[in-house]
């Protein structure tokens, strides 16, 4: 029996949903295809029996946004690749999310073989990004730092970080990852001592720093 790869796609544009279900829809016996229109729909089908293969994330779905929302699903669903979807394509936004740990992007204009081999290509491990796109050279020596401290965080340290953006207390982040309270205080000291801040809401409000607000007009 072939594997079946359960894609989750968190967009709110029905239509793009129909576009997604026909790109995979004549290969079904390998693939089963989620849809959610929200962050809070997302976390409940990530909490499911089936781990995600891949997640297509619109990084303007309520609940969840820009660079913010990777962290945020690194925490959840730290295994899955995370393939960004957007009609507005935008340099550094694209390099930044990268060194965060998005493994590619695809636009929504994009045809459905083109869709459904980017999914195939990332599920294999490679970084999509689009045509003509290049990563290197961000002018903004700002970013460069804040993405330096970013990538210093261990992993568990960034799932922690993560469950600090969508306002979990200590005791709600112990339960998320198994451990006790005074593991996850330890990851959050460590957390303000990489992010060179003093406070959560600080390390938080640090991510937002990084996304292009003029030119992706997303809402943090």
């Amino acid at each position: 029996m072939s594997k079946v790869f359960h894609i989750v796609l968190a967009d709110n544009d029905p239509l793009y949903h129909g576009s997604v279900r026909a790109a995979f829809q004549d290969r079904s016996t390998e693939f089963s295809v989620s849809l959610c229109e929200n962050f809070t729909a997302l976390k409940k089908i990530l909490a499911k029996g089936q781990p995600a293969s891949a997640i297509l994330l619109d990084i303007s779905i309520a609940g969840l946004g820009g660079l913010r929302g990777i962290l945020a699903l690194r925490s959840i669903a730290p295994n899955a690749p995370i393939i960004i979807v957007t009609e507005a394509i935008n340099t550094q936004f694209i390099r930044r999310a990268i060194e965060l740990g998005a493994a590619g992007f695809v636009s929504k204009a994009a045809m459905p073989n083109n869709l459904l081999r980017a999914v195939e290509n990332v599920i294999a491990g490679q970084v999509v990004v689009v045509p003509n796109i290049h990563l290197s050279g961000d002018e903004d020596s700002d970013a460069d730092s804040i993405i330096s401290q970013f990538k210093s965080l261990t992993r568990q340290q960034a799932r922690v970080l993560g469950f600090l953006g969508e306002g979990l207390l200590n005791k709600q982040i112990a339960y998320e990852l198994s451990v006790s309270e005074a593991t996850v205080k330890a990851h959050v000291s460590a957390i303000l001592q990489k992010l060179n801040v003093d406070s959560r809401t600080q390390a938080v409000a640090t991510i937002a720093r990084l996304t292009p607000q003029a030119a992706l007009n997303i809402s943090m």
